[in-house]
This record gives structure tokens, sequence and C-alpha cells, in this order.
């Protein structure tokens, strides 16, 4: 098995920030691509994003209400959908409570996270997606 350079894009909406910064530090941060830590004051959110995007290895979907309703989360996840269509990165989904995915999004499989215990529901994630880093 070989073990390949990962880079993790952290998709979900600013109410979710709890859960995925803690994601983040724990995937020791170079691993991961994170809106928090990857974009400065004065820089443009859109290029970052795109940027984030570009070298990810892995779109990591964190689903929920809130995320649903973001513009943004939807944009960068009709990116990544072209991206893994292409063989270009991996998708992985982690629903955060009972919103329905997308029908685009409903046959390919995910993990219900439980977001009443941070440290648990943190390490469970950073688990599946060292997982998905053997090639």
């Amino acid at each position: 098995m070989e073990v390949i350079d990962m880079k993790a894009f952290l998709s979900h909406t600013s109410s979710d920030k709890d859960l995925v910064g803690l994601v983040h530090q724990k995937l020791e941060n170079q691993n991961a691509w994170y809106d928090a830590a990857n974009i400065e004051n004065g820089e443009s959110i859109p290029e970052k994003i795109n940027e984030g995007l570009k070298y990810a290895t892995h779109y990591v979907l964190f689903w929920s209400r809130k995320a649903c309703e973001s513009n943004w989360v939807r944009a960068e996840l009709n990116a990544a959908f072209v991206r893994m269509m292409a063989n270009k990165c991996k998708f992985m989904i982690f629903i955060l409570d009972n919103t329905p995915l997308p029908e685009l999004l409903q046959p390919y499989k995910y993990d219900y996270i439980d977001k009443k215990d941070l440290q648990k529901a943190s390490d469970i994630i950073v688990e599946k997606i060292f997982l998905k880093k053997v090639v």
C-alpha cells in the first residue's frame, strides 16, 4: 500500500466551525484546507477557495441544515463534484443533522456524526479521513 500526499478541503458553514476547527487541528493543519486558516484578511475569498479546491485530494463535506442553505457550500460542492467526476479528488460526506442530502449525492456513502461530543466526533472524522489516505 502506498501513502499519498493528502490535502482535505473542509467544506462547511460557519455554524459548524466548532467541529470543523477541531478536525483541522487534528489533521495537523498541513493536511487540510480550512478557510479560517487559509484565507488571510484582505485576500480574495473566491480565489483562495478555488486554490484550495484545485489542490485538494479529498473533498470533505460537513452537511447540515445551515450548509444546505449556504451559497458558499453549494458553490464548493459543485466545483468538487466536477473534480470528483474527473477522478481528481475523493468525496467524503459527514451528515451533522437530519437534513437530507441533495439527490445527486444520495447514492454516495456517508456517515452520520453526533455533534454532542465534539472531541469524539472529530476523532471519528479524522480517523475516517486518514483511512482514505491509503491507496
